[in-house]
């Protein structure tokens, strides 16, 4: 989930490192701006994501997470580069300000 680091969604122990779960809920919204920059292959993303891992096989919404931030896109003939900006809304302590993703193809 962009805004948090691998695995810090989750329950976590006393020590701070994730515990797992038996069940996953979350959301991603984002818009795909086209800006018109080199032939129209830069796009601009603002997204939101929202998620949460649970202890139950039931999913709830109990510890939900929010990230919101901003993505480029570069569209190339294998497809588009990915990198995204994202910072969680409510962090719990510990968690990073920033995180950067990059990745190749679409997210979904």
């Amino acid at each position: 989930m962009r805004g948090y680091s691998y695995q810090r969604v989750g329950p976590l122990d006393a020590a701070g490192e994730p515990t797992g779960g038996r069940s996953l809920t979350e959301f991603s919204l984002e818009a795909r701006v086209k800006t018109g920059l080199f032939g129209g292959a830069v796009g601009l993303v603002p997204f939101v994501d929202a998620g949460t891992v649970g202890p139950t096989a039931t999913p709830t919404l109990s510890g939900l997470r929010l990230g919101a931030g901003l993505g480029l896109r570069y569209q190339t003939n294998f497809g588009p580069i990915r990198i995204d900006v994202g910072t969680p809304i409510n962090p719990r302590p510990g968690d990073s300000r920033l995180g950067v993703y990059i990745a190749l193809g679409q997210a979904f």
